[in-house]
């Protein structure tokens, strides 16, 4: 167990999922719950049982009691915030994506530098059970597929509207450009996409995309997202990689299922259900990625399986990238979008 003291700033979906497992997990303690909406922090709370409730979102960020900083806010509040954290020498846990803009995320990341502090972005993907086998069974990836796929968003969702949440390809896509970035073991250095405004006719927003993206040592990921399903078979989330010499792994059903390939036949398939019960209970990998984070900030331990600053700003600069790519009708270079 550590003593890791933390704010929680944004108190609804995700910010409760993060304060939960921190708790649960005997990892710390919640000191203040944020929101702009007191009654949010007031509910999470009385649910945790631990801390304070505040509205001054500063204040709670720049207590000088504690140590991290959870930041679960709508997306374009993000670069403030975590800015705000990093000067004031506060480790950072930010949903995602990092920021909405490559400038905004890249002021994150030089904030975190420039402070020395942990950023650990919530691309939780990493950390699920099955994810961890494909891995190791499959290193570094040649060539992939990604998906994530919903069914179409609400017009009256925060993530659709276009200073909130910016729609599906970047509030939601850049957990596949993560994923997919990890899976290939090197950084994304161009892309090509198409897609539009699918699902939201009339729409400024891109909400559907299916792309191209090229590597630093030469592999190549496919990566289809969008709020035009649901997709019935493999479900919200896919992906399939192979390494080039026979190896594949396929990951289906939002991390439920897992088949792996030597090239001759199916070597091995997992489901949920084969997993260990506690496995079971985190086959998303949320609370992994929460005990990381704490070892990390508590213990001083570098990240390891975890998305840091760079990844969260590159996570970000392929959906921009990609919504430069389909307007122009261009591959782009991400070089270029700084």
């Amino acid at each position: 167990m550590t003593d890791l003291r933390v704010a929680v700033v944004g108190c609804g979906g995700m910010g409760t999922i993060h304060a939960r497992n921190l708790t649960a997990l005997g990892l710390g303690e919640v000191v203040t719950f944020a929101d702009a909406v007191p009654e949010k922090a007031a509910a999470l709370q009385a649910a945790v049982g631990t801390g304070t409730v505040s509205t001054d979102i500063r204040r709670a960020i720049e207590d000088p009691s504690i140590q991290a900083v959870v930041i679960a806010t709508h997306h374009d509040s993000h670069p403030d915030y975590a800015v705000m954290a990093a000067n004031a020498g506060k480790h950072i846990l930010i949903e995602k994506p990092l920021a909405l803009t490559v400038t905004a995320a890249q002021r994150i990341v030089e904030a975190v530098v420039a402070n020395d502090v942990q950023l650990m972005v919530g691309f939780q993907a990493r950390f699920a059970p099955l994810v961890t086998r494909a891995k190791v069974f499959l290193p570094q990836s040649l060539v992939s597929t990604g998906q994530m796929i919903d069914p179409r968003w609400g017009e009256a969702s925060w993530a659709q509207s276009p200073d909130r949440g910016g729609a599906n390809v970047i509030s939601q896509g850049v957990h596949t450009f993560d994923l997919l970035s990890y899976f290939h073991d090197s950084e994304p250095v161009a892309i090509a996409a198409g897609g539009g405004a699918f699902t939201h006719p009339g729409s400024a927003l891109i909400d559907s995309t299916v792309c191209t993206i090229y590597y630093a040592n030469g592999s190549t990921a496919s990566a289809v997202i969008g709020d035009f399903g649901p997709a019935h078979h493999v479900k919200k989330s896919f992906y399939q990689l192979f390494d080039g010499e026979g190896k594949s792994a396929t990951i289906y059903g939002y991390f439920a299922g897992l088949t792996l390939g030597d090239g001759k036949e199916t070597r091995e398939a997992t489901t949920v259900a084969q997993l260990s019960p506690e496995e079971q209970d985190d086959y998303t990998g949320y609370r992994a990625l929460m005990r990381e984070f704490a070892a990390s900030v508590g213990e001083g331990q570098p990240i390891r399986t975890g998305a840091t600053a760079q990844d969260g700003l590159l996570a970000t600069a392929l959906a921009i990238g990609a919504f430069t790519s389909i307007r122009e009708r261009r591959i782009v270079d991400l070089a270029d979008l700084g």
